[in-house]
């Protein structure tokens, strides 16, 4: 989208303010600067704010901070200093209106409709100056307010004269009613009342009168920069029935230039209002709604008091304000008479508070010691609890676990000795949360329960939203997601009665956690988003970055590779502005993991390889271990399980010496898991049991579950099939009760697969159909390639060869549209072999070919060995013996280095058929030599089935049958 010009902006603004037309303005605190009516800009207040209430050194520093808005001083202001707000009364000594205010006045007069968000009566003062009688004067300030005129024309029709004032004020000027709930001035009151997907626009109650005010109307809105309002752009977007929005863009000439936004091209806008304008017609666009964009380039004062009177009252005079000498008291006196400033304890206190929350945990933690030193000196003991707690805070963030738990506990035992239950309280929160990121999900359920056993209905609620928070993270990470939800959704219905951002945050990112878990990606998404646009609104830069990375593993669930690079960029960006290495290194191992799923293994390894140069550099024990399983894992795509297995002991070494209990548990299954992919079965459930017993002391539910769908799978290799359904079907209990669809759909594959080599098909079919629905349900692109996969290998076995390339060509197009290199090269392998089963061997080679060199490229060991073995196969088929052999060797040759038993036992019975061949095409003479040869690699690949306890599968019983034809032979020649 892009502006064009008008030539004749005069004839154009006649035309925008015709009598004809419903006119509503809309008014921001840029509207109140003027003279004579001098009320400061918000920069104006930060900076005298900052300045009294920071202590000395820190004052340029909270300055610069970016992030910093006007709500988030106010809010600190009242938490350290003013609870009363008494600072916002300074907007009752403004009482001279300005010639804006005269032209919004005469604008509600004569029957247009005002929107303001400003906190002071200048526009009622202009108002009880042109209208005859006060009492006509209605403004719309309380909930009741909001609730008794939803219909506002009916005050029109009375003859009186509504003004909507949508962010409250400290009192109803017209009746002398107090007001100040109404304040939405501080970050927790404009979070106040909002409830789910409605942080980011006005409150339901006020949805309906604006809707009517605001429909079929030409809206202007000024006095506003774009970015200075955090409900009003979003509310705009979602309310409907606006006919044209003109945008007055202040300026310092009184030339103006109209501008009309037109969607012929598109542009990357820089401005805020237009990109906000922009995101409004692409939303109208997209409801098939008729909505015209306008931006005017003005001085918005001479734009109103001329141009716009001019035009809409032409027979109006002007008020002349000349004369009017206003000397509003100045704001730095008037602060410093309602607040004391002389405790040194609340300016550390107010400093911490805005390096925590715009993400600057050195200085938090410089602020934090230096008012704990003065606490000690005072001998201050609550001040002292609060110092530890803010430093024990930092500490947990720097992942300095045991130094968090020395703060915490020492504040714990203060607070018990001097009787302090609501920092006793914070304390177990706290101590709770360490435990938490430790995996110790007993003891941190033990603390916040200690926390909640002291909570009365008395007590502030914000501590109740942190409990209930806390005890849904544990049961999150416990895999208990239901009982999560309970708990967040709970937090989040107090937290909206309270308002705090910070805290909704944090919930929504752990709701959104439990929904990906579940595999509900588009409740995942929107709450992450969410969550988002409040860090943003908040500057949280820490937790921005970890719900980029949380979108963007989001996108790379569902096989959007290329959005989910996007928003990973984003986050290293935060995390090298902020030099925060241990998020990096999170956010790293997701763009490890995305290469890693695209079949780009050596990428991976260099990002794995940043990530423990990072962790040396930093001493991060915990994720060094991290590092070393996800290179086991990468080694165990490419089948290189002995080296897999070098970095699995590596990472078990490092678990074990920092008694870290999760990462133990997940690779005892990540080394049993090298071993179910050489064929070691029995090795394999070993580990996975041992690593099932940790799940059961964490309590951690998805790990159990994990376990069990491994088991199944070995035992289904095993050829004991009906342990291998109990397993699954255990799994699928647990999953259903976590509501888990992603694991769900894995657990009926699993069974598919068991009625697939018990030879029933039908019910196979089903269950494969059901994993179907499910990974279309939750948009799992990725996971429907695979299953699609799985269902052509069925119709393959039950000879509906059709369905079965069908089923590969359509997991082949996903793959090849998500840039899935190592799910291609398998369904080219599948669609070759199905090719040669119908003795197809042109086509069959040439798929083959494909899949060999995807295999080549990517060093993938497995499908190198098996694209090889069906090469050999086909070869041998043709008569071309010496060729085959080669294939043969080299499928292996990898077998063996990846320790693939099974493969290596299927080859030798390859190689032994490669060369009885000969003998039956009369290639060779069946000498008692060849034949001993022969029967060499018969009676080898045997021995490999009964040495893995696999002598009753069907591969086995067929290569016995052969083994025991050719020592018939070789008697028969004796």
């Amino acid at each position: 989208m892009s502006y064009t010009l008008f030539e004749s902006p005069i004839e154009k603004l006649d035309e925008l303010y015709s009598k004809e037309k419903k006119l509503v303005f809309l008014v921001g605190a840029g509207i109140s600067m003027d003279k004579p009516s001098l009320v400061p800009s918000a920069m104006g207040f930060i900076d005298v704010l900052i300045s009294l209430g920071a202590p000395e050194g820190e004052i340029d520093r909270i300055r610069n901070l970016k992030g910093l808005r006007y709500e988030l001083i106010i809010e600190t202001i009242q938490h350290n200093f003013d609870p009363e707000l008494k600072i916002m009364e300074y907007f009752d000594t403004f009482t001279e209106p300005n010639l804006i205010h005269y032209t919004i006045a005469n604008a509600i007069k004569s029957g247009s409709w005002v929107i303001t968000t400003n906190f002071d009566y200048l526009i009622e003062f202009a108002l009880m100056k042109i209208v005859q009688e006060k009492s006509n004067i209605i403004p719309i300030i309380t909930k009741e307010d909001f609730l008794k005129y939803k219909n506002p024309e009916s005050l029109k029709d009375k003859g009186k004269f509504p003004l909507i004032k949508i962010h409250g004020t400290n009192k109803n000027i017209i009746t002398g009613i107090e007001t100040k709930e109404t304040l939405i001035t501080t970050l927790e009151s404009l979070g106040k009342e909002r409830g789910e997907e409605e942080t980011f626009t006005v409150e339901s109650y006020k949805k309906e009168p604006l809707f009517n005010v605001l429909k079929d109307s030409t809206l202007t809105i000024m006095g506003y920069s774009g970015s200075d309002d955090f409900d009003i752009g979003p509310t705009l977007k979602k309310l409907h029935g606006i006919s044209t929005i003109i945008w007055i863009n202040h300026t310092g000439t009184e030339d103006i230039e109209i501008l009309k936004l037109e969607s012929s091209i598109e542009t990357d806008f820089v401005k805020k209002e237009d990109i906000l304008l922009n995101e409004i017609a692409k939303i109208a666009k997209s409801k098939g709604m008729s909505l015209e964009i306008y931006k005017i380039n003005i001085n918005t004062s001479y734009f109103s008091s001329t141009l716009l009177w001019n035009t809409m009252f032409p027979k109006i005079q002007r008020p002349n304000l000349n004369n009017i000498q206003f000397n509003p008291q100045e704001y730095r006196n008037y602060v410093k008479n309602v607040i004391t400033f002389t405790n040194n304890l609340k300016k550390y206190a107010f400093a911490f508070e805005f390096f925590d929350r715009l993400s600057k945990p050195d200085d938090a933690m410089r602020v934090a010691s230096k008012g704990l030193e003065i606490a000690i000196e005072k001998n201050d003991l609550n001040s002292k609890v609060t110092f530890l707690i803010k430093k024990g805070r930092i500490f947990r963030l720097k992942s300095n676990y045991e130094d968090a738990l020395k703060n915490f506990n020492e504040g714990l035992h203060i607070c018990e000795s001097i009787g302090d239950k609501k920092q006793k309280i914070e304390c177990l929160n706290n101590i709770g949360a360490v435990f938490g990121d430790q995996s110790k999900y007993n003891d941190a359920v033990n603390s916040f329960e200690k926390a909640k056993e002291l909570l009365t209905e008395s007590d502030n609620k914000q501590v109740l939203v942190k409990t209930l928070t806390n005890l849904g993270s544990i049961k999150l990470n416990q895999g208990e997601y239901p009982s999560a939800l309970i708990d967040f959704q709970n937090a989040l219905e107090i937290n909206d009665k309270i308002g705090n951002l910070a805290i909704k945050a944090i919930i929504l990112t752990n709701k959104a956690g439990a929904y990906r878990e579940q595999g509900k990606y588009e409740e995942a998404m929107k709450n992450f988003k969410e969550a988002l646009e409040i860090d943003n609104l908040l500057g949280d830069l820490s937790d921005k970055s970890i719900n980029l990375n949380n979108i963007g593993i989001m996108y790379m669930l569902q096989g959007k590779y290329e959005d989910a690079m996007n928003y990973y960029k984003k986050a290293i960006e935060i995390n090298n502005q902020m030099g925060d290495l241990k998020r990096k290194m999170n956010t790293l191992i997701s763009i490890g993991v995305l290469h890693s799923r695209k079949g780009e293994y050596k990428e991976t390894e260099n990002i794995y390889q940043e990530i423990l140069e990072i962790s040396d550099q930093i001493g991060e024990l915990a994720m060094k271990a991290r590092v070393f399983n996800n290179f086991g894992s990468l080694n165990n795509l490419q089948g290189n399980y002995s080296k897999a297995l070098e970095y699995f002991q590596k990472s078990l070494e490092i678990s074990e010496n920092i008694n870290d209990l999760k990462n133990k548990s997940t690779t005892l299954l990540n080394i049993g898991n090298s071993h179910y992919f050489m064929g070691n079965y029995q090795e394999a459930i070993n580990y996975y049991q041992k690593s099932m017993e940790i799940n059961e002391e964490l309590g951690d539910v998805p790990g159990k579950s994990e376990n069990l769908t491994n088991i199944a799978n070995a035992y289904l290799n095993f050829g004991d099939h009906q342990k291998a359904l109990q397993n699954y079907q255990q799994a699928l209990e647990i999953n259903e009760k976590l509501d888990n669809l992603t694991l769900v759909a894995e657990n009926h594959v699993g069974i598919a697969n068991v009625y697939s080599l018990i030879g029933n098909y039908p019910e196979a079919l089903n269950q494969y159909n059901l994993a179907l629905k499910l990974h279309d349900q939750v948009g799992n692109i990725a996971a429907k390639a695979l299953c699609l996969t799985n269902m052509g290998d069925l119709y393959m076995k039950s000879q509906n060869l059709q369905e079965a390339i069908n089923c590969q060509q359509n997991a082949l197009e996903i793959n090849e549209k998500i840039g899935n290199l190592a799910g291609k090269s398998r369904n080219l392998l599948c669609i070759g072999s199905l090719y040669f089963y119908q003795q197809n061997h042109i086509k069959a080679l040439e798929f083959y070919e494909k899949a060999l060199e995807i295999d080549k490229g990517l060093n993938n060991l497995t499908g190198i060995a098996d694209s090889s073995a069906g090469i050999g196969n086909i070869l041998m088929k043709q008569g071309k013996q010496e060729e085959a052999l080669q294939y043969f060797h080299t499928a292996m040759d990898n077998y063996e280095k990846m320790g693939n038993l099974i493969g290596k036992a299927m080859i030798l019975a390859n190689i032994g058929g490669s060369q009885f061949n000969k003998i039956q095409s009369r290639q060779i003479e069946p000498t008692k030599e060849l034949l001993q040869e022969i029967l060499k690699n018969y009676e080898e690949a045997y021995d490999i089935f009964k040495k893995l306890n696999m002598a009753t599968t069907p591969q086995a019983i067929r290569i016995g049958q052969m083994l025991m034809f050719i020592k018939s032979q070789i008697q028969m020649l004796s």
